[in-house]
């Protein structure tokens, strides 16, 4: 055994590392003090080039919330929400990267809004940022620089769960960073019309990246090729993948003449042996 995780804590070599919600131990860094396996190392560099949207929406808490982030002033780049890793932490990590491109990456925040206002999400993003000098103090500190983000003048944190979700799956989308994307179920809270355009963005970007999507959706289905699809079975305890047999293609190929979609076939029995 390589590691194990019990509620939060990592025992490595013996050694425990305490570990933030939302964050396991390959994305961590081990204290030079922790005796880390060389397979560990290994695993570590391999699924350090993967990036997943989780599924679900981003916020978690029961209410919106204005979201402000802080930094230290010595620290440009170190974007933290007042309260560290709080249900929310996903719409934080997406506040934070579009703040962190604004001043530090232009090209890529031009990139990041020009995909938003094509999909229709905003027509302004505006990140602001108040330095020490001028920012209100906060309550459990002296003053710190504070990050505001807004979208057609609404608080990022108060915006809708459709589009919190899209604009997380672009973040990942345009982030510099990992040659495999794992998307889960980009259809929750996006309607059907959005949805669509996003997913002409995911394809457009798996140019650049290899791009795996799962899905429950007919919409999503219907956007791939056949040869895309792979199936995911769990049957007894066992858990197989498959493409479309020789079989259901010819099915699949006389269904799509009487005006069928591919989502509809693939979920309407089509691929019952």
């Amino acid at each position: 055994m390589l590691w194990r995780v019990d509620n939060g804590v990592a025992t490595v070599g013996g050694q425990e590392i305490k570990l933030e919600q939302g964050v396991g131990l390959l994305g961590v860094a081990p204290a030079a003090s922790v005796h880390v396996p060389t397979e560990l190392l290994i695993v570590r560099e391999i699924l350090g080039r993967v990036r997943r949207v989780s599924a679900g929406v981003p916020r978690r808490s029961e209410s919106r919330t204005e979201l402000f982030l802080m930094r230290e002033p010595n620290n440009r780049n170190l974007w933290f929400p007042p309260h560290a890793h709080g249900p929310d932490y996903r719409v934080e990590f997406v506040a934070r990267s579009i703040l962190t491109w604004f001043e530090s990456d232009r090209e890529r925040f031009d990139e990041y809004d020009a995909l938003g206002r094509r999909l229709g999400l905003w027509k302004k993003l505006q990140p602001t940022v108040l330095p020490k000098a001028v920012a209100p103090s906060t309550p459990d500190a002296a003053a710190r620089d504070v990050g505001i983000l807004s979208v057609d003048k609404v608080n990022f944190g108060c915006l809708s769960d459709g589009t919190l979700r899209a604009a997380e799956i672009l973040a990942v989308l345009v982030s510099p960073t990992g040659r495999l994307l794992l998307i889960e179920e980009p259809e929750t809270s996006i309607h059907p019309g959005l949805l669509r355009k996003l997913l002409n963005e995911v394809d457009s970007y798996s140019l650049q990246r290899q791009v795996v999507v799962s899905t429950h959706s007919p919409d999503v289905v219907s956007q791939s090729k056949p040869d895309e699809l792979r199936l995911v079975r769990r049957v007894n305890n066992i858990t197989s993948i498959a493409t479309l047999s020789p079989e259901q293609f010819t099915r699949l190929k006389d269904y799509l003449c009487d005006d069928g979609t591919l989502g509809e076939f693939m979920f309407s029995g089509g691929i019952d042996d």
